[in-house]
């Protein structure tokens, strides 16, 4: 019988900007993704909006650390949020599988 309890969860790393820990991000429900997806496609999507589903991807880590929307605007500029959404997505694919780092 299949059940996805007994799946390995795999996690994306990312180093914390003010810290340096490393969060362990774990993959979002379907649902937060199809919210990221819908404003990361929409070429009218505000700041405000790119940081929010930001922050609730990086919230969803392993260490329960809290990560507002207000963090997320501060750490990141638009090349950097660029570089993330593109790598988070290739480890969502498959495509990234361990750290080049």
């Amino acid at each position: 019988m299949f059940s996805i309890a007994k799946l390995p969860v795999r996690t994306y790393e990312f180093e914390h900007p003010e810290t340096g820990t490393v969060l362990h991000i774990l993959p979002p429900k379907l649902e937060t993704l199809e919210i990221f997806n819908k404003v990361f496609s929409d070429p009218n999507a505000t700041p405000d909006s790119l940081a929010g589903v930001t922050s609730v991807i990086l919230a969803g880590n392993q260490e329960k650390e809290e990560v507002t929307k207000k963090q997320v605007m501060h750490w990141m500029d638009s090349d950097q949020l660029a570089a993330f959404v593109s790598d988070f997505l290739g480890w969502l694919n498959g495509v990234k599988t361990a750290d080049p780092n």
